[in-house]
């Protein structure tokens, strides 16, 4: 379920709504994503189990890994994730108990929707990107502020746009 608009994300001035991987190419087959609160790369944790499995943190100090890696996809104006090491969707997990929005690559869906689903914004004068999952009109947060191990957990989850939800994209030129 959509929230109305009294609940959605506000976009601020100076950020553009991408719809298509033509405006800014793809400079390579797979991108990493990197936080710009902390500066560390994206990947998920394949090693949890259970509610957690493949829960994306933004805590790689170095890219390269297959698991810091993602295809990307465009569906109706909208940008899914795919994951290379697990071959799985980023979702955006709405009705997660313990953290409500929190990013996990691990959907495998013939139609993809609103939780498989993002919003890509780009900023020009801030050199950002900042994602906005279409489950809940919100926009994904790196919470770097949480210990180890769930430092940069990335959920959808606030309705302002500061540090800790802008990103940067290595494969995409910009």
């Amino acid at each position: 379920m959509v929230p109305s608009a009294a609940h959605a994300a506000t976009v601020p001035s100076g950020w553009t709504l991408i719809t298509s991987k033509s405006v800014y190419p793809l400079s390579s087959k797979y991108i990493s994503i990197f936080s710009h609160s902390n500066y560390r790369y994206t990947y998920p944790r394949l090693d949890w189990n259970g509610d957690s499995y493949g829960a994306l943190v933004t805590s790689r100090a170095e890219p390269g890994l297959t698991t810091d890696k993602f295809a990307v996809t465009v569906s109706s104006g909208t940008f899914l994730f795919r994951n290379v090491a697990n071959n799985r969707y980023v979702c955006a997990e709405i009705s997660h108990l313990t953290y409500p929005g929190v990013l996990r690559a691990r959907t495998s869906v013939d139609a993809p929707g609103p939780w498989e689903k993002f919003r890509l914004y780009y900023s020009s004068s801030q050199v950002a990107w900042a994602l906005m999952s279409t489950a809940n009109n919100k926009w994904v947060t790196a919470h770097t502020e949480y210990a180890s191990p769930l430092v940069g957990l990335m959920v959808a989850d606030s309705n302002t746009l500061g540090t800790k939800q802008k990103f940067g994209f290595t494969g995409w030129t910009a």
